[in-house]
């Protein structure tokens, strides 16, 4: 079974996995990457409303296989009080 490595990025730290995981195939290791990616997304949401977190998933030679990226930005509308 291949190991994979995650990389981290919130547009200002990048954060390299030198552990990986073990996956059995491609469609695991999307489902390991977006469960991640939300975990990270819902944890980690800076002040302010805005953000955009990716995860980049490497192979074991370091070839990019996957990258998901999520963003958020969150305003108030209308009449401020």
């Amino acid at each position: 079974m291949p190991r994979f490595y995650f990389e981290v990025n919130d547009g200002r730290q990048r954060t390299d996995d030198e552990i990986g995981v073990y996956c059995a195939n491609l469609d695991e290791l999307r489902k390991m990457a977006q469960r991640e990616l939300a975990l990270i997304f819902r944890d980690e949401m800076p002040d302010g409303g805005r953000g955009t977190f990716v995860v980049l998933v490497r192979d074991e030679t370091g070839v990019p296989v996957y990258i998901a990226t999520a963003s958020l930005l969150t305003e108030m509308l209308g009449r401020r009080e």
